[in-house]
């Protein structure tokens, strides 16, 4: 064998070698969850991985440190297999409410009221959000959610986006009659005393909360809507 094969064949063995550290090193930066918690490009590109879900299931306390950061905890809360995941691992869902944007996709998925259900804080947290406490708002099962949620209802009342979709859910009726106080909130600005005005079933509110109509009528708007109905005239001003 001549020294140029010689040569040649020690060339590729380097390379090899080399080639073969670097996929360690990569693969170890990739799946080192102390690694992860520092590095938000490199947890960004591991939530973008397609095999995302079997990389997690091979080494503990990844995903939680994927969480950490807020890009790819969106990135997360958008995948399909989101529900898998959070029945997996039960600290990914609450780690993903502390950033807004997953927030705001946990909040919109349909699987939130089973979320809920399973984490007795997730609405109060995911409310801290303003655009998420507007979807929770409108959620059919809002009523619940307060239910289950120790202090969530307060918090939720603390963004006028909230507070309007509030006065417009038809479970709000349930909620006034239990919290008092709720109906000053939800009239507590021409904004959200017209979204009340408009609810589907502010006729039947009115019925049972009668004192809900001079509340209101200080907004002119307002008092324009509910004057829409015959069924109310009995209660408006002449």
């Amino acid at each position: 064998m001549n020294k140029k094969i010689k040569f040649s064949l020690l060339l590729l063995s380097v390379i090899f070698l080399s080639s073969i550290a670097m996929i360690y090193s990569q693969e170890k930066v990739i799946t080192d969850p102390s690694i992860i918690a520092r590095n938000p490009a490199a947890a960004l590109a591991l939530a973008k991985d397609p095999m995302i879900d079997e990389i997690i299931a091979q080494h503990p306390g990844l995903i939680e440190a994927i969480a950490t950061h807020p890009d790819a905890s969106e990135v997360i809360a958008n995948n399909p297999k989101i529900d898998e995941f959070i029945s997996k691992y039960p600290g990914l869902v609450d780690a993903l409410a502390d950033h807004p944007k997953a927030a705001l996709a946990l909040a919109n998925n349909p699987k939130i009221g089973d979320w809920i259900s399973g984490h007795p804080f997730l609405a109060f947290k995911l409310s801290r959000d303003p655009k998420a406490a507007e979807v929770l708002a409108n959620h059919p099962n809002i009523d619940d959610f307060i239910e289950k949620n120790p202090g969530f209802l307060q918090e939720l009342i603390t963004h006028s986006e909230a507070v309007e979709a509030l006065a417009n859910n038809p479970k709000v009726d349930n909620l006034i009659a239990k919290y008092k106080g709720l109906s000053d909130v939800l009239t507590s600005s021409p904004s959200s005393a017209l979204a009340l005005a408009k609810n589907p079933d502010i006729e039947e509110l009115v019925n049972k909360h009668p004192e809900l109509v001079y509340k209101i009528e200080k907004y002119d708007e307002a008092a324009k809507e509910l004057a829409k109905h015959d069924a109310l005239a009995k209660y408006l001003k002449k």
